[in-house]
């Protein structure tokens, strides 16, 4: 994934890349928060159940884990 190569890059070149990180998607009902989550992390799309309440997942990619 390209844009992934150059978030790491960039973090790399910024010294962040040692960092915990917490990141939020914020945004309205049936926005495709989680679908977007999911496809960050599983690289495939799934159709999802609206989420009822907030939820917190852990999103390993390479060496960098957000939450």
């Amino acid at each position: 994934m390209w844009v992934w190569n150059w978030i790491d890059r960039l973090f790399s070149y910024l010294g962040w890349n040692a960092k915990k990180w917490n990141v939020l998607f914020l945004g309205l009902d049936d926005a495709g928060k989680t679908t977007l989550m999911h496809r960050l992390k599983d690289n495939r799309l799934v159709l999802h159940e609206p989420t009822q309440r907030p939820t917190s997942e852990l999103f390993e990619m390479d060496n960098v884990s957000l939450e």
